[in-house]
């Protein structure tokens, strides 16, 4: 309905000038560019249930329309009583779109009572995604579930 406004509007405006300017010609530039943004990873992150030691494990989703490359975890925070040793990691060259990668960190942990912990990854595109979870943690073993 807008574009066929747009063509009448522009019909009228040639007649008019020809009518007014005795022009013989005109030109009317009708823009039929799509107004969608353009391709970009989106990452979303989530921390599975989960009962391991020394591990967390959590899911990386591209549910954007273009490749993410390069993804990394730029930081692991907990609250609450764990000892660990945070360090940047890298996980997945390339996730393309709608695909998903199964990560693992694994560190030193040691800990005793509830924590939350929140997991940052980013990709060479600047695009970030982030992931929280809660749960218990007895000496090693976590439980999140």
């Amino acid at each position: 309905m807008l574009r066929n406004l747009k063509k009448l509007t522009c019909i009228f405006t040639i007649l008019i000038l020809v009518a007014v300017n005795n022009i013989s010609t005109a030109e009317c530039m009708i823009d039929d560019t799509d107004e969608t943004s353009e391709s970009a990873p989106i990452l979303e992150v989530y921390i599975r249930s989960q009962l391991t030691v020394f591990s967390i494990w959590f899911t990386v989703k591209n549910i954007g329309d273009a490749n993410a490359t390069d993804i990394e975890m730029s930081s692991i925070a907990f609250e609450g009583d764990v000892i660990y040793n945070s360090r940047q990691s890298s996980l997945v060259q390339k996730l393309g779109p709608d695909k998903t990668r199964y990560c693992g960190y694994s560190n030193y942990f040691l800990g005793f009572g509830t924590f939350n912990v929140t997991i940052n990854v980013e990709c060479a595109e600047g695009v970030d995604g982030t992931g929280s979870a809660s749960g218990i943690i007895i000496g090693p073993l976590f439980l999140i579930p």
